[in-house]
């Protein structure tokens, strides 16, 4: 299970900090 939450955690910290400015852009 750890091994499974480590493998999600790192691709959704990298899509988050990419795409968070532009979801910020786009509601402010």
């Amino acid at each position: 299970m750890s091994l499974s939450r480590d493998d999600y955690d790192s691709p959704w910290k990298e899509a988050i900090e990419r795409y968070l400015p532009e979801f910020l852009a786009f509601f402010f």
